[in-house]
């Protein structure tokens, strides 16, 4: 888990380049310093008080991940809110996600991510591929060229 502030939260980076240029906002942070278990709880407490989330903001990683659901991890099938996971192939290994079912329910995904190496999985879920980002139903796409040179 990273701690608040942590530079490779992405809330840090939210922070940075939305959320400050934003007078007034409704945001709601997942406290993952508490712990995968205990900050699932918590912040399920604040979720399922709302009916649904106007917008999810959502990164991809170069396997199809988003919103620390991994290919094969069991958490893809948890159905409560919020989920705690374990054994992330990525550090760090234990993370606090929404669902599958919360993010599907959001009226606006948007997907933000770029670069060569993510040439391959762009390619990957233009085909439709079983990958965690495509279990989503819509979204909408904001990629870089460098992203899109060898998928095209």
């Amino acid at each position: 888990m990273l701690s608040s502030g942590h530079t490779e939260r992405n809330d840090v980076m939210l922070d940075k380049n939305l959320w400050s240029h934003i007078s007034t906002s409704n945001i709601h942070r997942i406290p993952a310093e508490f712990g995968a278990e205990q900050a699932a709880k918590l912040y399920r407490e604040i979720v399922n008080s709302i009916d649904h989330f106007d917008i999810i903001f959502l990164g991809m990683g170069e396997d199809g991940h988003t919103a620390s659901l991994f290919p094969g991890n069991e958490a893809l099938h948890d159905t409560r809110s919020v989920i705690p996971v374990y054994n992330s192939p990525k550090a760090p290994a234990d993370r606090v996600s929404l669902s599958v079912n919360t993010i599907k329910k959001a009226k606006c995904r948007m997907v933000l991510t770029g670069g060569a190496a993510k040439s391959d999985v762009i390619r990957r879920v233009k085909k439709g591929e079983s990958l965690p980002i495509n279990c989503l139903g819509d979204i909408n796409w904001f990629v870089d060229k460098a992203a899109l040179t060898e998928s095209m």
